[in-house]
């Protein structure tokens, strides 16, 4: 702001603590779009992203026809308090309350910060306290990969259905190797072409909407293979 910049393009941590920076960058007549996360439409000029909870949907809609609809699920969520997290699981929630009634959460958990290493211990638990569980819910791949890890320990890999999130190297190797079984790709690189592409767009005067959605492609076992590196970048 203080460098006199026509536009702004930020991916905030905290969508509340970050409204005074927006606030002041409106005030001085700065364009600003929010990436992957966002303030309240008022404060911004557009979100370049996807509504979180819709995410949690998928993965939920995905587990319960892999899984037929039945079984036991332990939850590995994110830091606690952070908005992505919440919003997710609110969509993955809903969607096995409404459409997967079969499918009945466990164990639920908070982890940060978002490593295999927490992933690994918060994988423990939940199967040290439900043993027959047969999903796990992990809020990133790297959780995810510490999932694998406990389960390895009880050779129940290709038993257990594992979610991730992110598409990271760690998740696209781990399902290319079987042992993770799902994950959504947010393909960052073609992310932040898209944000630089629409606040040019917002800042030439052209409406783009509210929101400007992201492409994500959900990978699973059977068709992680029609996807190359490039494009999920």
């Amino acid at each position: 702001i203080s460098q006199g910049v026509d536009g702004i393009l930020i991916s905030p941590i905290d969508s509340v603590a970050a409204v005074p920076a927006y606030e002041d960058a409106r005030a001085q007549d700065i364009t600003i779009v929010s990436i992957a996360r966002n303030v309240e439409p008022e404060y911004e000029d557009a979100f370049v992203g996807a509504r979180w909870e819709t995410y949690g949907r998928q993965i939920a809609e995905w587990t319960c026809e892999e899984a037929g609809g039945e079984g036991t699920i332990a939850m590995i969520k994110g830091p606690a308090g952070a908005s992505f997290v919440e919003e997710m699981e609110v969509g993955y929630k809903d969607f096995m309350a409404s459409d997967c009634p079969g499918m009945t959460i466990v164990f639920e958990t908070n982890a940060a910060p978002l490593s295999a290493e927490q992933g690994l211990t918060a994988a423990q638990d939940a199967l040290s306290a439900n043993p027959d569980v047969t999903a796990i819910y992990a809020n990133n791949d790297e959780l995810a990969e510490g999932a694998i890890r406990a389960l390895e320990e009880q050779d129940r890999v290709e038993e257990v259905i594992v979610t991730g999130f992110d598409g990271n190297e760690t998740g696209l190797a781990n399902i290319r190797d079987g042992a993770q079984d799902m994950t959504i790709a947010l393909r960052p690189y073609a992310w932040g072409q898209l944000g630089l592409d629409t606040i040019l767009q917002v800042l030439d005067g052209e409406d783009v909407g509210e929101v400007v959605e992201i492409e994500t492609i959900l990978l699973a076992q059977s068709n992680i293979g029609d996807h190359d590196d490039e494009e999920l970048r």
